[in-house]
């Protein structure tokens, strides 16, 4: 009995417990959980971040460093101060049709 119980707390410490040791394998910015089914270690990247990679372990980046962050071609992409989600602004001459991550810069105006 005692072996049992001592390989099934080996075994509840390395699936259950496995974001407690090291964030789980995580980036520093994910957050560590666990797939409610397998236990599976999962890493997600908070508001802000995308992964950098398809394994368990990729890294998250600002997502503004990655494809502008979804932002029009002639947008630039930042970050919302209260909830880090993107915010794309079009550049000077441009007009914002959208919101947030979703703005589509239209036309050509003036410069000046």
């Amino acid at each position: 009995m005692y072996d049992w119980v001592h390989e099934f707390w080996k075994w509840e410490q390395s699936h259950v417990h496995g974001c407690k040791v090291n964030n789980g394998g995580c980036d520093s910015n994910a957050t560590c959980t666990h797939d409610s089914v397998t236990f599976a270690v999962v890493c997600s990247c908070p508001i802000g971040f995308v992964r950098s990679g398809c394994d368990v372990t990729a890294g998250c980046v600002d997502s503004c460093k990655v494809e502008n962050g979804g932002c029009d071609g002639n947008a630039a992409c930042a970050h919302d101060s209260l909830t880090n989600a993107v915010v794309c602004t079009c550049n000077k001459g441009y007009t914002n049709t959208g919101f947030g991550n979703s703005v589509y810069c239209t036309g050509r105006g003036n410069d000046y």
